[in-house]
């Protein structure tokens, strides 16, 4: 079995994650993760989310998001976590992606 350096691992770790730009979350989102385990759990979604994983969408959904990513446009992902649903977005031009709950999204808080 072929076994990839710490190295290596860090090297495509930082790839993937090169085309999120700046991540920011939300206060409501801060709000959810009060704890470091909390905080693990949603960096993985923003991993997931640069991997191309697109969370629990739709499948059209979910093909515009892959066209979108080609493209340049705007793309989403959403998520559970525990029992609020949050929503990753990334910029048209790749400069920042923002974790928010619906309620930031549409209200701005």
């Amino acid at each position: 079995m072929l076994e990839i350096s710490k190295e290596d691992k860090a090297a495509k770790d930082q790839r993937v994650v090169a085309w999120l730009g700046d991540t920011y979350v939300t206060n409501g989102v801060n709000a959810l993760t009060p704890n470091h385990s909390d905080k693990l759990a949603l960096t993985e979604l923003f991993y997931r989310h640069a991997a191309g994983d697109w969370g629990d969408m739709a499948e059209a959904d979910k093909k515009l998001n892959d066209d979108m990513f080609v493209k340049g446009g705007r793309v989403l992902s959403t998520w559970s976590l525990g029992t609020q649903k949050i929503y990753i977005i990334t910029e048209p031009d790749r400069t920042r992606t923002t974790a928010m709950l619906l309620n930031d999204y549409l209200y701005g808080h």
